[in-house]
């Protein structure tokens, strides 16, 4: 905690903190340490939970978001706990940097004169803030093949538009956080083995990402638009990827369903386009959804166009691509299937299957006749029914047979169902008993 607490004096005063880009930098340096398996991230929040508690930060809401900023004595405090090994270069290059500093921060207009005031070799890490006086900056000829010690490096004050090939000679490089004006990443990032994060502003309109950067086999974050998480080929190999992805199935070698077979630590959402493109149902198998107990959206989307392997798959690629309990959010769009997959049905709600489920949207999926036994779903708040159109009449089968059906259920919308005569069924008083909105 000490050395996590020491390391936020490297940021300027009134600095307000994205507390997991911190926890990924103390991650970046060694700080957090875990035997247990657990997720370092995992760790990290509760370090900085402690932190937090004791109150080295205090929460800063605005809007929607929330920082933490730090106290100006609790700010002194941990200059003087991090006993010169941190540094910041602020207003002028007048004062002398001590040679034990190895975390610094420095402005962008100051950036060409620090290799003049300190070894940069003996650095791991440097942070350039952007100086709200300049228009453009650049990075200094042979400046970064010098930092070669360097673990995390964030160069979101240097207005450039291409990232220097010599990227490549900084093997130690565990984080790297570009500005929005990128546009160009050389292929020399794909030597980066160690690098965990590579922090790309989703704003950035990047020409691509390098061929080689399946290779990163140590990336745990990628920060960078979903559109080109998508054309990584061979994404399979980042198999300590966490976060949003999302995944478009081709023919092709390296984006096949297989890819996302070991990549179990996947958060957030995983979005699967043109399913229609799966080629056999081992293939959907081994996918191995089941095991992604992180996510919490998923969105299964086949194209209008249908396969071109013969007769539809879908019902076969739906089963197999059964999701981990703990989903909050399904999404299923253009399914060509007549029928449920068995993990819809009754006998999987026994046993706490989706029992988390709250929001599911079925949109489009024109030839599926019978709709599963949804009322059963304890958790589910939203339920969206988009151009169904095989469905003819709702009856008992959606209830489910319980007791008490769609007990958490509050939003409930029929949209575009063109072929449905009659709903009849359920228990009277004992069916949505918390509906709040029909449409």
């Amino acid at each position: 905690l000490q050395y996590c607490f020491a390391y936020c004096s490297i940021f300027p005063k009134n600095w307000k903190f994205d507390h997991k880009k911190l926890i990924r930098m103390w991650i970046a340096q060694g700080f957090v340490q875990t035997e247990s398996g657990s997720l370092l991230e995992d760790l990290g929040i509760e370090y900085f939970k402690e932190l937090l508690a004791r109150s080295f930060f205090h929460t800063l809401r605005q809007g929607n978001r929330m920082h933490y900023v730090m106290h100006d004595l609790i700010h002194d405090l941990a200059q003087t706990v991090s006993h010169s090994g941190c540094a910041r270069v602020e207003g002028n290059m007048s004062k002398s940097i001590p040679s034990s500093v190895r975390h610094i921060s420095v402005s962008s207009n100051f950036l060409s004169h620090l290799k003049k005031q300190c070894d940069l070799r003996r650095l791991r890490t440097l942070i350039v803030y952007k100086d709200s006086s300049m228009t453009s900056s650049t990075i200094p000829v042979n400046f970064l093949s010098e930092l070669k010690n360097v673990r995390t490096l964030d160069l979101t004050g240097c207005l450039i538009s291409e990232l220097p090939k010599a990227i490549g000679y900084l093997i130690h490089l565990r984080y790297i956080a570009l500005p929005d004006t990128i546009k160009v990443l050389p292929e020399s990032v794909s030597m980066l083995l160690h690098l965990q994060t590579l922090d790309i502003p989703k704003k950035c309109q990047l020409d691509a990402l390098p061929e080689g950067i399946h290779q990163l086999i140590s990336l745990r974050h990628l920060g960078v638009d979903l559109k080109y998480i998508s054309m990584i080929r061979g994404i399979g190999s980042l198999v300590k990827l966490q976060g949003s992805i999302e995944f478009h199935v081709k023919t092709e070698s390296g984006h096949t369903l297989e890819e996302l077979k070991n990549m179990k630590d996947l958060h957030g959402l995983l979005h699967i386009k043109n399913l229609e493109n799966v080629q056999c149902e081992d293939e959907a198998c081994d996918a191995q959804l089941s095991n992604k107990e992180h996510l919490k959206i998923l969105k299964l989307e086949w194209t209008s166009a249908g396969s071109a392997f013969g007769p539809p798959m879908d019902a076969e690629v739906l089963q197999c691509l059964q999701p981990h309990k703990n989903l909050e959010e399904l999404h299923i769009k253009r399914y060509k299937g007549e029928s449920s997959p068995s993990w819809l049905e009754l006998k999987s709600f026994e046993v706490g299957f989706l029992s988390d489920l709250k929001s599911l949207y079925l949109t489009n999926c024109r030839r599926w006749k019978l709709l599963p036994p949804l009322g059963q779903l304890p958790s589910l708040k939203l339920l969206h029914l988009k151009e169904m159109s095989s469905v003819i009449q709702i009856g008992i089968e959606f209830y489910g047979g319980g007791t008490m059906t769609f007990p958490s259920l509050k939003d409930l919308e029929f949209d575009d169902m063109s072929n449905l005569i009659s709903w009849t069924g359920g228990n009277g008083n004992l069916n949505f008993p918390r509906l709040r909105k029909l449409k």
